[in-house]
């Protein structure tokens, strides 16, 4: 009996293969990059083995092809006109364009703060965390005196 599903990616109805019988992607060519692009996400996100294999794999590439992307930016200008308008969107979208500036007109006083992780989406630095500073109210106790 044959047993019919609609894609995960573009919803079509699609007859299930006899020997994949848990096929959820229609066999069209744009289907299957797509569901083996989210498989590599997915393996990449979870499987430290293979993440490590991936960068070791692009770095012995790099190193036998080291004029690619200068080869590659010669020949497609276009490609280079993009990428410095997509670079600028990034740059503006910062926020914080330095992680070591402090007003100096802050209440923020010296004492113990709790420092709670935001966000690491924002780039800009990539050794910076972005925190929230919580200041502990200490109405008792040694740390009454500091605050």
């Amino acid at each position: 009996m044959d047993v019919f599903r609609r894609c995960r990616s573009c919803k079509g109805r699609f007859k299930v293969r006899p020997q994949s019988p848990n096929q959820r992607y229609c066999s069209s060519h744009e289907r299957q990059l797509t569901r083996r692009r989210l498989w590599q996400k997915e393996r990449l996100r979870s499987d430290s083995d293979y993440r490590e294999n991936q960068l070791r794999a692009s770095a012995d590439w790099r190193a036998r092809n080291p004029d690619y992307w200068k080869s590659y930016r010669q020949k497609n200008p276009l490609y280079v006109v993009r990428n410095r308008e997509k670079q600028k969107k990034r740059t503006s979208d910062r926020a914080g364009a330095k992680m070591d500036v402090w007003a100096l007109d802050s209440d923020l006083r010296s004492g113990t703060y709790i420092l709670t992780a935001v966000s690491n989406s924002l780039r800009s630095k990539m050794n910076a965390w972005i925190v929230q500073l919580t200041v502990l109210k200490a109405t008792e106790g040694p740390l009454a005196d500091r605050l």
